[in-house]
């Protein structure tokens, strides 16, 4: 029997889960619909977990970030800006792009990103 390769199953959980909350976004900003946003932390949570299954702390790390986020947003009842959603978007297609668990590098620059503390993932 061969040996499962539990990386390629996170990265299809992954790419499914990133769709997820790619149409939960925007099905949140055309209803305001807040649980859509209770959906998006859901999403992210699955992603943490899996992550955490297959030893890719960095995937785990940012995930738990949005996660934070998300519950944030909707325990305080607070609109998600367009500058929030523009930077999960953003995140979600760098995480569409790997082939493997995030460097400590690109953790640290995707954490100052999503707080606001850089303006672009590019540099």
């Amino acid at each position: 029997m061969e040996d499962m390769d539990f990386s390629s199953v996170f990265f299809d959980e992954l790419r499914e889960k990133l769709e997820e909350a790619e149409n939960s976004l925007k099905n949140y900003f055309e209803s305001k619909d807040v649980s859509y946003l209770k959906e998006l932390y859901r999403v992210f949570h699955t992603i943490k977990g899996s992550a955490s299954l297959v030893g890719f702390s960095g995937f785990q790390r940012v995930a738990h970030k949005i996660e934070e986020i998300f519950k944030d947003i909707y325990e305080n009842k607070r609109e998600i800006s367009q500058q929030d959603t523009a930077r999960i978007m953003k995140v979600i297609s760098v995480f569409k792009d790997k082939k493997d668990d995030l460097t400590e590098s690109e953790i640290e620059k995707i954490l100052k990103f999503l707080e606001g503390e850089i303006s672009n993932l590019d540099d």
